[in-house]
């Protein structure tokens, strides 16, 4: 890799580590420095993927489908719920101006 090939050439200018190239599993944004990264507020990153901690969550959230369809079922049951009473008010808007 022509960066760590840089920081051979130049151990002084360069700090020995190659911010985003094992954090996270690697990413596709790579940094050298002269300072240490936590100096200048970079975070500090596990080298495990992100796709295998979402993932992981994922699958507790939607197993055997559960979720999702009380998720629907609560929001049907909002939507009932707003429209016939919306629906009542309507009614006696009505009623009041027909007196």
């Amino acid at each position: 890799m022509k960066l760590k090939k840089r920081i051979k050439r130049f151990p002084e200018r360069y700090i020995d580590h190659i911010y985003g190239e094992h954090e996270i599993g690697g990413t596709s944004w790579i940094y050298i420095s002269g300072k240490d990264f936590g100096e200048m507020k970079f975070p500090v990153l596990e080298n495990e993927p992100a796709p295998g901690t979402s993932e992981a969550i994922q699958h507790g959230i939607f197993a055997y489908f559960v979720p999702p369809v009380t998720l629907f079922a609560v929001l049907g049951t909002l939507m009932w719920v707003t429209k016939w009473s919306s629906g009542s008010a309507k009614k006696e808007d009505n009623k009041s101006e027909n007196k």
